[in-house]
């Protein structure tokens, strides 16, 4: 009897251990469209051509900021903005530029 009791505690411990925990990702946004290209590009910069616009929805600050790498997010050709978004994120400054570098996100 205790020979089960201590191998079903095991397999439960290691079923646990195993198990993948969901990681609770920071802030909401919205990804409020492209940044047009108000210059042409010389070298790739947050502020130039293309990059998403953003803004925090859960925060008091909701001014637009730039995505600093727009390739981590997958958005259909025909995306209609704005696009909800929960992400875990960084500040950067590229060329003078205050933006945002996504770790991880998630659409809603």
């Amino acid at each position: 009897m205790k020979m089960r009791n201590i191998a079903f505690i095991f397999i439960f411990s290691m079923i646990v251990a195993c198990k993948k925990k969901e990681v609770l990702l920071t802030n909401e946004g919205v990804i409020t469209g492209v940044n047009p290209c108000e210059y042409a590009c010389v070298i790739e910069c947050p502020c130039a051509c293309g990059n998403y616009l953003f803004h925090f929805t859960d925060t008091g600050d909701s001014s637009n900021v730039i995505i600093d790498n727009r390739d981590t997010i997958n958005l259909p050709l025909n995306t209609q903005f704005p696009v909800h978004i929960t992400l875990d994120w960084q500040n950067t400054t590229r060329c003078g530029v205050k933006a945002i570098k996504i770790l991880k996100y998630k659409l809603l």
